[in-house]
């Protein structure tokens, strides 16, 4: 199995998923670059530079979000004009990372301290993965985890200041992506692109 020349994401947040998703698949990250473009229009500013780096250093994994747009195929369309070379696994979550961390159920279930009936079957399907993430939050029994994900009132935040900090420890210490595939059509993909290009 070959490894990535590159990895690139939206976030740092989806930088962190990202590891952990190919250290799932068994794939190594050594001498990969790890680049955060801190936010969609960074990413996509970037995307045609990484395409570049696809054709001629090897494979690439991106990930970012569909967020309000309709649908992965007329946003790649939009963005790239073409589709990602095949060396490109440029992947996106729908409609945000959230829904994949939704889908490993019984690890977000166990981690937030809340009922897995709590926890959405489909989090693909859903309009806003982060705002159900926190609302999940909010029914946890560990008043950290509320102080943490939840936004104080009066605030106009969508999460709470710990956000971030939380949602990497689970990522890293809780979230399989194997298993959150099975409630993920897009992770699924994901998983599918990743081992294709490396294969």
């Amino acid at each position: 199995m070959t490894g990535l020349a590159l990895i690139y994401a939206e976030g740092a947040l989806d930088l962190v998923a990202a590891q952990k998703l190919m250290r799932s698949l068994g794939i190594s990250l050594e001498g990969a670059t790890l680049i955060d473009t801190h936010g969609r229009g960074g990413f996509w500013q970037r995307a045609p530079k990484y395409e570049q780096t696809a054709r001629h250093n090897g494979p690439v994994f991106g990930l970012t979000d569909l967020d309000r747009d309709e649908c992965a195929p007329r946003l790649l369309a939009a963005k790239l004009r073409h589709f990602p070379h095949a060396r490109n696994a440029l992947r996106i979550a729908v409609r945000a990372l959230e829904s994949w961390m939704l889908a490993d159920r019984n690890a977000i279930a166990g981690f937030m301290r809340v009922s897995g009936r709590r926890i959405p079957a489909d989090p693909d399907a859903l309009d806003d993965p982060k705002v159900e993430l926190v609302n999940v939050a909010r029914h946890s029994k560990r008043r950290s985890i509320r102080a943490d994900m939840v936004p104080q009132l009066g605030t106009s935040g969508k999460v709470g200041a710990g956000y971030e900090p939380r949602m990497r420890e689970f990522i890293v210490n809780a979230w399989e992506p194997r298993r959150a595939a099975i409630n993920s059509p897009s992770l699924r993909k994901a998983i599918a692109a990743v081992q294709r290009v490396t294969a």
